[in-house]
């Protein structure tokens, strides 16, 4: 089917190719051509970019949006023409694309394009089964959150059991004893302080039993009503919790809370019980000893109705459930994923751009990105979780009638950088993944950001680069795929060069450095160890690349040709 399709393409070009041929010879032969339109009619005579791919096997890929491939935009005609693979670089067959918000998944896009692939005779590159940038991390995030119970609140002490003149312990001097509420509404109340002796940073202790299965790891606030005036405890150095014996916490004054002078500030004063920081023995305490006032020299004021606001049904996760959920999540996603794909699909990014850029650490997690909007599996399934994303996908991939024998990359971004130290970190961390004997991962992608400086030193160095990497990377004798490959030119203070504005000799320069780079690739990998190079993006305005906008072909077009086919 893409042998006919491409006839027909190669058609249309050639007819495209002749026409302005007819134009050419009509015009004066005894007129020397400008230069560029010579330029232009050498670069026209290479032919399509599929043709110079001389190993077998080997996979010359584009990036695409399934959309443009699925209407046979200008992309399409491209791909068919110049390509033998095509990557999504949307959503469509990603976690993200898939699953929904409830972690239900919608595979019928995904069905209908790897048919449509198929029908068009074109080798489909997996998308990444696991990427934090690709992924529903709404509803993965959701799935392992702690489940917030519902607020309520209970009253532990409003002192009408206690007889008049019952007195409580103070931490210091001066008194704590229920008296009548001094306006008349609410009968029994606790005056702390008393008229001969003011209590002087001087606090009530009150002995607190919780209702019948709660601790203190279930409660939230302390509230109190209170009543003071503003010299006696209503402003003063702010309040003051304790818990048993433990130093007093400060908050803010009674009148911060909104407590009126003279008068009562019903449930105004809320103290968090977080910023007691309890330890775990502590939290778990159904009894326990509060010390509670107003911080003053001048202490005469009055609480009641010691309250404390719980939560109930609240459900803190413990790591072996968020565990268990993220694995049966991934489990769940692989499985619908190759149950529509893996009797056409062979090749699959396992996971993107796992590494940290960080050399403190290996994996990305949530600490090494600063990043809590992603889930981070190394967070959740450990920093083998590689090994359990290897085990669903073969499974599935032969469960669901997988043919060809199935490749599984680890794509990887930024290898050139930081003298290839990412690179030996990321080859370190596969060979610890199957140090168990029975992960395997086939391959390792490249994302393949490309620099030619007009700083000849730099140049230099951006060269030595690339050959350190391929001789790393080709010492694994795993498949080695350039998967993103692109090219920007800097300038020698390393500014990016708008691609309109390089001369041709400059484009020469940079279409030998593409020739080179696929030599150096050829070279220092292993004979069979070659995946295949994809070009993404295929056209850009601030990238080189093999053709502009309009899709027409930059002088960079022969020498990456050159070097496909090995010249």
């Amino acid at each position: 089917m893409k042998y006919i399709t491409k006839l027909f393409l190669i058609a249309i070009a050639s007819f495209l190719f002749v026409s302005c041929a007819d134009l050419d010879e009509k015009s004066d032969s005894s007129v020397e051509k400008p230069q560029d339109v010579t330029n232009l009619e050498s670069l026209n005579t290479y032919d399509l970019l599929d043709t110079y791919n001389i190993k077998s096997n080997f996979m010359l890929g584009m990036s695409i949006v399934s959309s443009d491939f699925t209407a046979q935009k200008t992309p399409y005609s491209l791909a068919m023409t110049n390509f033998n693979e095509i990557t999504l670089t949307d959503n469509l067959m990603s976690h993200a694309g898939v699953v929904l918000n409830d972690g239900s998944m919608n595979l019928s896009s995904v069905k209908s394009f790897v048919l449509t692939a198929k029908e068009a005779g074109i080798s489909l590159f997996g998308s990444s089964l696991s990427w934090h940038n690709q992924q529903n991390n709404t509803y993965l995030l959701n799935a392992i959150a702690d489940i917030v119970g519902e607020m309520k609140r209970v009253i532990l002490v409003d002192f009408e059991s206690d007889a008049l003149g019952t007195s409580y312990s103070m931490t210091g001097n001066s008194t704590a004893t229920v008296v009548n509420d001094p306006k008349g509404i609410s009968g029994n109340v606790l005056l702390v302080g008393n008229t001969t002796e003011k209590a002087n940073q001087s606090f009530p202790k009150i002995n607190i039993q919780l209702p019948a299965g709660l601790t203190l790891n279930d409660c939230r606030k302390v509230i109190i009503d209170f009543n003071a005036d503003g010299s006696s405890g209503l402003y003063g150095q702010g309040m003051r919790l304790a818990i048993n014996n433990n130093s007093l916490t400060h908050y803010g004054s009674p009148s911060s809370f909104g407590c009126p002078n003279g008068d009562w500030g019903r449930s105004a004063i809320q103290l968090d019980i977080s910023a007691l920081n309890l330890t775990t023995a502590e939290k778990g305490l159904n009894e326990f000893v509060l010390t509670i006032g107003s911080a003053t020299g001048s202490g005469f004021y009055y609480i009641d109705n010691i309250t404390i606001e719980y939560e109930d049904g609240a459900v803190v996760r413990t790591p072996e459930e968020r565990a268990e959920i993220i694995d049966n999540a991934f489990d769940t996603w692989i499985s619908g994923i190759m149950e529509f794909s893996a009797e056409s699909v062979s090749s699959w990014n396992l996971m993107n751009e796992p590494m940290s850029d960080n050399a403190v650490y290996k994996l990305r997690t949530t600490e090494s990105e600063a990043d809590d909007t992603k889930l981070y599996l190394a967070d959740v399934l450990g920093d083998n979780y590689a090994r359990i994303l290897a085990k669903y996908a073969r499974q599935y991939y032969a469960e669901y009638g997988g043919g060809e024998a199935l490749k599984l990359f680890v794509n990887e971004t930024d290898l050139l950088n930081q003298s290839n130290k990412k690179c030996e970190r990321l080859i370190a961390m596969i060979a610890q993944w199957e140090a168990d004997g029975t992960t395997k991962i086939d391959g390792i992608g490249v994302k393949l950001d490309l620099v030619y400086s007009l700083d000849a030193l730099v140049q230099a160095d951006n060269k030595a680069n690339v050959v350190k990497l391929f001789t790393l990377l080709g010492a694994t004798n795993k498949y080695i795929r350039i998967s993103g490959l692109e090219l920007k030119v800097v300038d020698a203070n390393g500014n990016t060069i708008n691609p309109a504005n390089l001369t041709y000799e400059q484009l020469q320069a940079v279409s030998d450095y593409y020739k080179q780079i696929i030599s150096q690739y050829y070279a220092l990998i292993p004979d069979g160890k070659h995946y295949g190079i994809t070009i993404s993006p295929v056209q850009s305005s601030t990238n080189v690349g093999l053709w502009d906008t309009g899709y027409n072909r930059k002088y960079t077009y022969p020498g990456f040709a050159s070097g496909l086919a090995g010249k």
